[in-house]
């Protein structure tokens, strides 16, 4: 977790921002949930089911820093790495 926060941290984000984590029940929820409080960033969690203009309308609103998604094509059990 601290690799992800410290990935965060490397895209210039941390305290006083939002990270947006639109991602369902999985591991990388975990990892992008505890990596972006460690950052000092604020998470906001957007629900899967959200059509494409309720997160958009999402996003906006709370001015959303990065949004993190998954990728369902990827079938390891560890997020990907975080630049």
């Amino acid at each position: 977790m601290r690799r992800v926060a410290a990935g965060f941290a490397a895209l210039g984000i941390g305290r006083g921002d939002t990270i947006g984590l639109f991602l369902p029940n999985c591991p990388h929820y975990v990892f992008a949930s505890y990596g972006a409080m460690l950052s000092g960033a604020t998470v906001s969690h957007f629900s899967p089911p959200y059509t494409t203009g309720q997160r958009a309308s999402a996003v906006a609103a709370i001015r959303t820093a990065h949004l993190r998604t998954h990728d369902p094509a990827q079938r390891s059990s560890t997020p990907p790495p975080v630049p």
